[in-house]
């Protein structure tokens, strides 16, 4: 059975003039991320990616971090940005409600709730 990567664009120029751009870190970020790819034998079949800039600098980088030059991604460019106002409100509403919800066990999750 094939694999799936899903991977969220490295870390953008937050309150730059031009926030759709890599910051030095997200740059360093994506190429670590290839180095890891590649160290534990990862090479995707195929690539998709958004249309937006730090969508392309982030594959750059992980390419540049697997030592590959020939990646040929698919563009989807439904890969947007989502409605941080929706998110807020919809975790608002989940932490009032919370003790009224089937409670989950996050403990194995990689990321803080």
């Amino acid at each position: 059975m094939g694999e799936l990567y899903l991977i969220r664009h490295a870390q953008a120029s937050f309150g730059a003039e031009d926030y759709d751009k890599l910051s030095v870190l997200g740059h360093e970020q994506s190429i670590a991320l290839g180095n890891a790819l590649s160290q534990h034998g990862v090479m995707p079949e195929a690539w998709v990616m958004g249309d937006m800039r730090r969508h392309r600098e982030t594959l750059e980088g992980i390419a540049t971090g697997m030592g590959v030059s020939n990646l040929a991604p698919l563009i989807h460019n439904e890969f947007v940005n989502f409605d941080w106002q929706q998110v807020s409100h919809s975790l608002a509403w989940r932490n009032r409600y919370s003790p009224y919800l089937p409670q989950q066990n996050h403990a194995n999750y990689p990321w803080p709730l």
